[in-house]
């Protein structure tokens, strides 16, 4: 999503109209050393109108592939 950072997953809430990014760490990467810059690459390119309109393009041609990459998942945690 972010400039040079793309994250592990995306979710997507079809229900809710909500788009989730999924971002897994070890609890050894240094919290403003690592996380903190990749969370803020995140945020901007989400914020960017360009950036935002290329993961939207990108998430749908995914789903008009047809068979999503994983199976739903229905259970809540």
């Amino acid at each position: 999503s972010g400039i040079g950072s793309i994250p592990d997953a995306y979710v997507i809430d079809l229900s809710k109209r909500e788009l989730y990014i999924v971002e897994i760490e070890l609890s050894s990467h240094p919290v403003y050393d690592h996380i903190v810059k990749q969370l803020t690459k995140f945020i901007n390119g989400i914020e960017n109108p360009h950036t935002r309109n290329q993961i939207i393009n990108m998430l749908y041609e995914e789903i008009k592939e047809g068979v999503p990459p994983y199976p739903k998942c229905s259970q809540q945690f």
